[in-house]
């Protein structure tokens, strides 16, 4: 569902939160498709979003203004 909604959005896409069902390539492919992204939220995860995922993530998101990382654990 989350993928249909990032298409959907067609690069549009604003904000997004990803809560309990989060991965790496999740997140790779939030980033991919959605330059404008001013806000992501990665909210308890688990071990599917690692450091390195978020930070990936991260560095193709030019407009990021606001990063949220709530876990207990990160690899």
């Amino acid at each position: 569902m989350c993928l249909n909604a990032v298409d959907l959005s067609r690069g549009g896409l604003l904000e997004i939160n990803i809560k309990n069902f989060g991965s790496d390539s999740l997140l790779t492919y939030v980033a991919d498709r959605s330059s404008n992204l001013r806000r992501l939220g990665v909210v308890d995860c688990g071990e599917q979003v690692t450091g390195y995922g978020i930070l990936e993530a991260v560095v193709k998101l030019p407009l990021l203004e606001e990063l949220e990382i709530s876990s207990d654990s990160f690899i």
